[in-house]
């Protein structure tokens, strides 16, 4: 099993950060053994679409306390994570179930509602299976 870096920690009603590979593998596993969903905002400054749904993500975030852990991972610090991930432009959002993505999409503010009913479904069919 992976070590989480030492500021890793699964936030519980925020907004975590997560700059490296391993912290999403500790993030997963924590999360599977609570039954709960993993999700990902890949961000950049000085990004205006990143920035208009930062609000939205903090309330999902707070809302989801019990059910899912969310992370931002900087375009800019987490290169290498960032390119693992496969990630071509932001704001994107990756939604982990089970210890695997679920969802991979553009979580702009024109498809936040999008984004939000893919989490809701996930989280509901979590908690059926549990």
């Amino acid at each position: 099993a992976y070590a989480p870096a030492p500021e890793w920690s699964s936030p519980v009603g925020s907004v975590g950060q997560l700059v490296t590979i391993n912290q999403l593998q500790a993030a997963l596993e924590a999360a599977e053994a609570k039954k709960q969903l993993v999700a990902l905002k890949f961000v950049r400054k000085g990004c205006k679409a990143c920035a208009a749904t930062e609000e939205d993500y903090a309330a999902t975030a707070q809302e989801f306390a019990d059910a899912g852990q969310f992370y931002v991972v900087d375009y800019d610090v987490g290169k290498e994570f960032v390119k693992t991930c496969q990630i071509r432009a932001v704001p994107c959002g990756h939604i982990y179930a089970g210890g695997k993505l679920q969802k991979a999409m553009s979580i702009g503010p024109k498809v936040w509602d999008e984004f939000r009913a893919e989490a809701d479904a996930l989280r509901n069919q979590l908690a059926t299976e549990g």
